[in-house]
């Protein structure tokens, strides 16, 4: 057998491990993981901003920037937690949708599923809430209670 044909051999080998174990194989389900939690912080993120900010018929992508902008001042982890240089926030967003968790309206904006979603469902939500609302309170110039009920 040919140096190269043992290597195909190995290769083949391994991808069949990861397969058939994947605990073996951190390197791999990582990312899966960095991917739920992209997804289901981002969720957090327009369930704060359409339940206690004030957006009920819809929560847009200007929104949504803007309490990113100010969730770098407050807790700067959780913002390179979602926004990734390859997967900016319109892939996100189009996860979230094609997993039915979020709708998108006529105007754009976007909705989170009450079938699928629920604030005690929310994975993230007692631990991030707090910096949400900091957050929005930057976003937003402090106008908090004007935008729906207190958080």
């Amino acid at each position: 057998m040919s140096g190269d044909d043992k290597r195909v051999e190995e290769m083949l080998d391994y991808m069949k491990d990861a397969v058939l174990h994947p605990e073996r194989h951190p390197e791999h389900w990582e990312d899966w993981l960095r991917a739920g939690r992209r997804e289901f912080l981002l969720l957090n993120v327009i369930y704060y901003i359409q339940h206690y900010g004030g957006k009920e018929k819809g929560v847009s992508k200007e929104d949504i920037r803007a309490l990113l902008n100010a969730l770098l001042i407050v807790d700067d982890e959780i913002y390179v937690n979602i926004i990734k240089p390859n997967r900016p926030l319109e892939f996100t967003l189009r996860e979230l949708i094609e997993d039915k968790l979020i709708s998108q309206t006529s105007d754009g904006s976007f909705l989170v599923n009450p079938e699928r979603v629920t604030e005690e469902r929310l994975m993230y939500w007692k631990r991030i809430r707090g910096k949400l609302e900091k957050a929005w309170l930057i976003a937003t110039g402090g106008d908090h209670h004007v935008y729906g009920r207190k958080a």
